[in-house]
Formats: structure tokens, sequence, C-alpha cells
């Protein structure tokens, strides 16, 4: 029998799984078709999984793309690309596998370049060689 919440064999007999604690109600289905559940219930999450990974890597190209504004814009989307990287990493497809590396990789540069952006833009207001009020009332 297998366990129907994190998918590993368990004993026949057992009323709770002993890998993920949830409880297993026994069930008059043969074997052939409790399996075939489980690999199909795996491949729904391996392909959620993997959508996550190429999501992330758009993510990071985004980042890249908004942390050259001196607003931490770049900042907030490259740790979500990092955190959507690091929920993909359950995912053993190649392309996903791909997908998390370029994520994680472009939201880290985009993390970098924000930082980079900010210590800059302090150096240059704290030597008054950048006008911060006159760039608000140009936006205005």
């Amino acid at each position: 029998m297998y366990c129907k919440k994190c998918f590993r064999k368990i004993d026949d007999d057992a009323n709770f799984c002993k890998y993920c604690g949830a409880e297993v109600k026994a069930e008059a289905k043969d074997d052939e078709e409790t399996v075939y559940e489980v690999k199909e219930n795996r491949n729904k999450k391996e392909d959620g999984f993997a959508t996550c990974a190429t999501i992330s890597s758009i993510i990071g190209i985004v980042a890249i793309v908004l942390s050259i504004l001196p607003i931490m814009v770049g900042f907030a989307f490259g740790i979500v690309g990092i955190i959507l990287a690091l929920v993909s990493s359950k995912s053993t497809s190649d392309k996903a596998r791909k997908d998390r590396i370029v994520g994680l990789i472009l939201s880290l540069i985009a993390i970098l370049i924000s930082i980079a952006t900010c210590v800059i833009m302090i150096i240059l207001i704290v030597k008054g060689a950048f006008d911060l009020a006159g760039m608000f009332l140009c936006l205005v």
C-alpha cells in the first residue's frame, strides 16, 4: 500500500504513514490501481514544481531590469525569484533543474545590482551630488 500524502510504500496493515504521519485508510483497492494513482499524483506535483522553476527564471529577468531603479523593487523581485527556485527544488526534471539554476543566478544578480544601486544613490545624496527633492519635483 502507498501513502496518498507522501507517496511512499507503507505496510498494508498500517493506520498511519511512518514517514509523514498521515492517517492511512485501509481500502479494498488493488495495488496496481493504487500505484497508478500515486504515479499520477506525483506527475501533477512534478508539473507544478517545474512551473515554479520557469516562473523563477522569468522573475529573475524582470528583477534584473527593475534592479536599476533606485527603489528596492528589483531586490523584492529577486527575493521572490529565489523563493520560487527553492520551492521548485522538489522537481526532478532536467528542464526544471536548468530553470531553477537560471532563476537563482538571475535573482542573486538582481539583488546585488539593487544593493549596489542603493549604495551609490546614498553616497551621491550624502556628497550632495544628487538632488533628491529635485528628482521628486520632476516626477510630479
